[in-house]
C-alpha cells in the first residue's frame, strides 16, 4: 500500500515528536508501521511501540514483522503498557521479586492490608458521613439544600482511596473527601502503609504498580528504559499515570510519537 504526502511526511520526521492523528480507516497503523521501518535503518535506534491490548499487541508485531526482517527486527519491541511496566520492576531493586496480582485475588489481598491496618490502629468499622444535596436527580436546582448522611465502611473507604491515587502519579494534589478517617498520620500514613504491606507480602496490584513504577521515574529513583523513541498508538486512550509514564521518558531523551482518533469530520 502506498503512502498519501501526508502520511509520507510522518514517516520521515525521524528526530522529532510527533502527534498523528487521523480519522478511523484513515492508515495510522499502516504510517505507523512505515514510520518504525524507516526508524531501524538507523541501527542506533532503539524503538518501543506500545498498544494497550494483548491482541492489538500481537497484531503489530506481526505487521512488523512482514516489513521488517533481519536483524533490524530486534531494534523493535512491541509491547502493552501493562506489560513493559511489568518488566521495568524486575530490573529495580527496590520492585522486583513480587507477584503480579489480578482479579479476586487483588481484592483478597487489599482487603487482608486494610483489615490488618485497621485493627492495628483500633479504627472503627463504619463511618458516617454527612454530605450536603444541592441538586435532584434531574440535575434541577433544589430550592433548599438538604442534608444527606452516609454509611461508609473503612474497607470502602479505603478502597475509594486506592482507586484514587492509581489514577494519578501526583498524590499530593489529591484532595480525599473521607480523609478524617486517617486519624493517625492522615491519608499517606495509611498508603504508605499499604505499600510496605504489599512490599513484605511480595504482590503486586496491577494498577498499584503502574502509578508507583510512574512516581518513581518521576522523581528519578528509577531509570527510564533506555531506548531511541517510543509509539504509542490509540494515544487518545492514555489515561493520566500512562501518559505520565510517557513524559517521563520524552524528558530523558526518547522522541516520542503518539497516534491518536481524530474527532473532527
Amino acid at each position: 500500500m502506498s503512502l498519501s504526502a501526508e502520511q509520507a511526511a510522518v514517516t520521515e520526521s525521524l528526530n522529532n515528536h510527533n502527534l498523528v492523528l487521523a480519522l478511523p480507516g484513515a492508515g495510522k497503523t499502516h504510517t505507523m508501521i512505515s514510520f518504525i521501518s524507516n526508524l531501524v535503518q538507523n541501527q542506533n535506534n532503539k524503538v518501543i511501540a506500545l498498544t494497550f491490548t494483548n491482541a492489538a499487541a500481537e497484531e503489530m508485531r506481526a505487521r512488523v514483522g512482514k516489513l521488517v526482517h533481519g536483524q533490524k527486527r530486534k531494534q523493535i519491541f512491541v509491547s502493552t503498557f501493562h506489560a513493559l511496566i511489568w518488566q521495568q520492576t524486575k530490573k529495580h531493586p527496590k520492585f522486583n521479586g513480587r507477584m503480579l496480582l489480578t482479579g479476586s485475588s487483588h481484592q483478597r489481598v487489599i482487603a487482608f492490608i486494610i483489615e490488618n491496618y485497621r485493627n492495628k490502629f483500633n479504627i472503627a468499622e463504619q463511618h458516617k458521613f454527612e454530605s450536603e444535596i444541592t441538586h435532584s436527580e434531574d440535575g434541577s436546582e433544589l430550592e433548599k439544600p438538604k442534608k444527606e448522611s452516609v454509611t461508609y465502611s473503612f474497607l470502602n473507604v479505603c478502597q475509594k482511596l486506592i482507586k484514587l491515587y492509581s489514577e494519578t502519579p501526583f498524590h499530593e494534589d489529591v484532595e480525599f473527601e473521607f480523609s478524617e478517617v486517617f486519624e493517625i498520620g492522615g491519608v499517606n500514613h495509611f498508603y504508605n502503609y499499604y505499600l510496605q504491606k504489599l512490599d513484605e507480602l511480595k504482590y503486586w496490584p496491577l494498577d498499584t504498580m503502574c502509578v508507583e513504577v510512574t512516581r518513581a521515574l518521576i522523581v528519578g529513583d528509577i531509570e527510564p528504559i533506555n531506548c531511541t523513541q517510543i509509539i504509542v498508538d490509540e494515544f487518545q486512550d492514555t489515561d493520566l499515570v500512562q501518559y505520565s509514564w510517557v513524559k517521563s521518558h520524552g524528558l530523558a531523551g526518547a522522541k516520542i510519537t503518539v497516534v491518536g482518533l481524530s474527532l473532527i469530520h
